[in-house]
Parts: C-alpha cells; structure tokens; sequence
C-alpha cells in the first residue's frame, strides 16, 4: 500500500529536476535503511498523469522506500511525521514514504528528504 501522503495529485512540470529517481542513489537508499536497496523504478502515484514517484525496493522490514517529487505547497505541509518526512525548498517539495514504516523509519526519511530536496534544487 502506498501512503496517503505519496499518493497526492500534484504536478511539477515546471521543476528543473523532474525525474525522483533521479534525486537519490540506491547506495543513498540502502545506507539509510541499513540493508540492500534495488535500482529505483519510476511509476505513477494515483491520480496523476506524470511519473513523480520513484520507487526502492528494500531488503529491511520497511519493504518499499518512496520518493515523491512534487512542485508548489505540499498539501501535508513540510515536516516529520509517523509516516514520513516532506522537505520544501524553492517551488519544490521531496515527500519520502515507505511501504511498512516503523519508528526508526522518521529520522531516516528525514535525512533521504533533505539530501533529494538539494539534488532538487540543482544544490
């Protein structure tokens, strides 16, 4: 299941980077969870028409990592959450999910979401 806060309706035609897979390595990836990380996979959130979101496969209980990249004002807000981390910077946000989050999975998003959001700006 995809979180709520990755499958949102938004588009970023106007970002510089418009590829999320293109925002953080499978060796960024797997050094945060702690375990391997497959290649990501760039697919479609639900009721979108672009591919925003970059999936990584994990070998850690967390499954699947999310990497959504949207344009404008999160519609969750920026932050740190339960579920996850969104990072804003400029017209640009990097929300980061993951199939099973569990407790140690918030600071970990928050770190993929500070390094993405750089890659993002071109920083």
């Amino acid at each position: 299941m995809i979180s709520p806060l990755l499958a949102i309706a938004c588009s970023a035609a106007n970002s510089a980077v418009t590829n999320p897979c293109s925002l953080l390595t499978r060796e960024d990836v797997a050094r945060e969870v702690g375990g391997d990380a497959a290649v990501g996979q760039r697919v479609q959130a639900i009721g979108e028409r672009e591919q925003r979101l970059c999936t990584y496969r994990v070998s850690t209980a967390l499954g699947t990592v999310l990497v959504y990249l949207g344009q404008g004002r999160p519609p969750h807000g920026a932050g740190v959450d339960a579920s996850g981390a969104t990072e804003v910077r400029g017209h640009n946000y990097v929300s980061i999910g993951a199939q099973n989050p569990n407790d140690t999975f918030p600071p970990i998003a928050l770190r993929l979401a500070q390094q993405a959001i750089k890659r993002a700006d071109g920083r």
